[in-house]
Formats: structure tokens, sequence, C-alpha cells
């Protein structure tokens, strides 16, 4: 499944930045605490895209910290900024893909075709999962903290708008599996 990943301006990446990162590590590394010894993802939540669904179909996980997806492929990273993220997942996604052996060489790379969200049900879930999450964060105490929606962005409000992010932004990740 394709994560959709929404960023807001809220807390200090700079923390795992440079003396702050190698502090933290050496920390870690002598008494086995701190923030090195804890999950990245905060808090993780499962809901239901529409009311008269019986169990959820999207999980969703908070870290306090945000990436920087503007780079190619390969060249996230944290953000300067302030932040933290909210990622997305469809729980039971309908799309499915193929891989395929492209040679008898064990050495070449199969061909892969993730045929994310080609089903417009798992899009929908998706769009559905997003307002979800905009909803949240205008609740008190948190929409406090908030300074602006980065991904996918206050621009994008429409179906056709958020799914153009999550095309562009998203990437791959699949936790709710196996």
């Amino acid at each position: 499944a394709r994560n959709l990943i929404s960023i807001a301006r809220f807390k200090s990446n700079r923390d795992y930045e440079r003396l702050k990162l190698a502090w933290k590590l050496i920390r870690y590394y002598l008494t086995g605490d701190g923030q090195m010894s804890v999950a990245a993802i905060d808090m993780r939540a499962a809901f239901r895209s529409r009311p008269e669904l019986n169990r959820a179909d999207i999980q969703t996980q908070f870290g306090l910290f945000s990436w920087d997806l503007s780079g190619s492929a390969g060249s996230s990273g944290l953000e300067r900024e302030h932040g933290f993220c909210a990622v997305v997942n469809p729980i039971t996604p309908l799309s499915m893909g193929s891989i395929h052996i492209a040679s008898r060489d064990p050495s070449q790379f199969p061909i892969i075709n993730a045929n994310y969200g080609a089903v417009q049900a798992d899009r929908d879930v998706l769009v559905a999962a997003t307002r979800i999450l905009r909803r949240f964060a205008e609740q008190q105490p948190l929409a406090d903290l908030i300074d602006h929606e980065v991904l996918p962005g206050p621009e994008a409000q429409t179906d056709d708008e958020i799914l153009a992010s999550m095309d562009k932004y998203g990437n791959a990740g699949m936790h709710t599996v196996g």
C-alpha cells in the first residue's frame, strides 16, 4: 500500500542533527536510555474510513519528527523545521501488483509493478484518512501547536488534489499485513 504522509510544523527535528545526535547516540550506548531508546513512532491508531464498516480499515502512525520529501527518490531525510508526521496506511488494500523474473541470471533484479492505488476503493480510503486526520488536527490542544500542514498541504482540498499529492509524495510501506 502507498502511505500518504501528513506533516505539520510542530516539534524539533534539530535534536537529531550533528552534535546533538552524537550525544544522543553516546548516551544510549552508555546508559541504554534517552531519545534513541524509544520507538520512532510515538502513537498508532486504527479507524474506519466510513461509519458503516464493522472494523477499522485505516492505520495511522504519529512520529515526533518530519521528513523532507522534496528531494529525489531515496534522498529524503529529516526536515530542518519543527514538525511531526502522521502516516496513513489502508489496512486491507485491494490493489495488487506483480513481481516477475526478468532473467535467468540471478544477479538481475526482478520486474516489479507495485500498482499502488490501482483500485478506486484504495484511493477513496486514503482521501477519507486525510480528511479524518485533518479533523483530528483541528482539535484542541493539538490545533494550538500546529503552525500549518505541509503535506498534502492546505492547497490540496479536492479528492483529486489529495490523490495527486499521494501520487507525488507517497511511499511504500505496510505494517499491517502478515
